[in-house]
């Protein structure tokens, strides 16, 4: 018989969480981490033509402050899926938008990417090893991949329309977590649903929809 793994212990090393929980203290956080990400980006982009190294210029991109590695970006949005009061909700949702906004701007900072690119061309860069390889190659395709190639005009365009689409897909996220849709179902009309789906949604006795099946827009019932 099969048995899955145990999950693996608990590391001590891990960051502590400290979740902010009001208004104020999530749109803190975001300012920090906005200023601590530009901060990072314009000293790479400082180093002296020539000068360009591993330690730098790539290995700065690779940890925290970048989004990617820092915790504060799950700690600022992450109540917009939990938290019981509405307007904490909307300041977390609002920090993920700022977050998605701030990872599209560093993606267009070409005094950044000249850096990544003069590095990405050096015999140190050559002599690298696959795990920091795949950085190097890693940031550059984000840079390409957001329009450095293209023209000036170009570029500010491809922008906007980034922020545009990072604005809708907060909006998307927002109005699922704050749906409250439910459909309802006679138990003989999900013939070939798992018994234990149905069961698991079938609405007490005494209610006015006892014995129904109730269905949501939300994970996991689609």
């Amino acid at each position: 018989r099969w048995f899955p793994r145990p999950p693996p212990p608990l590391s001590d090393d891990l960051p502590p969480f400290r979740w902010p929980r009001t208004v104020d203290e999530i749109q803190q956080q975001v300012r920090t981490v906005e200023a601590a990400s530009k901060q990072a980006l314009d000293a790479v982009a400082a180093v002296a033509d020539g000068h360009e190294t591993f330690e730098n210029v790539i290995e700065p991109l690779m940890s925290v402050p970048h989004y990617k590695t820092n915790p504060m970006v799950c700690q600022a949005k992450f109540l917009q899926h939990c938290s019981t009061q509405p307007e904490v909700r909307a300041a977390a949702d609002a920090a993920g938008t700022a977050f998605a906004t701030l990872k599209a701007r560093g993606r267009t900072r070409a005094d950044v990417y000249r850096k990544v690119k003069a590095f990405s061309v050096s015999a140190a860069c050559a002599g690298l090893s696959k795990h920091n390889s795949h950085f190097v190659s890693s940031l550059l395709a984000s840079f390409e991949a957001s329009g450095l190639g293209l023209s000036t005009e170009e570029q500010a365009r491809l922008q906007e329309l980034r922020e545009k689409d990072a604005a809708v897909c907060s909006a998307f996220k927002k109005n699922l977590a704050e749906d409250t849709t439910a459909l309802f179902f006679a138990a003989e009309e999900l013939d070939g649903v798992d018994p234990k789906w149905v069961a698991e949604r079938t609405q007490p006795e005494g209610g006015s929809q006892a014995g129904q099946v109730k269905g949501t827009l939300k994970y996991p019932d689609l």
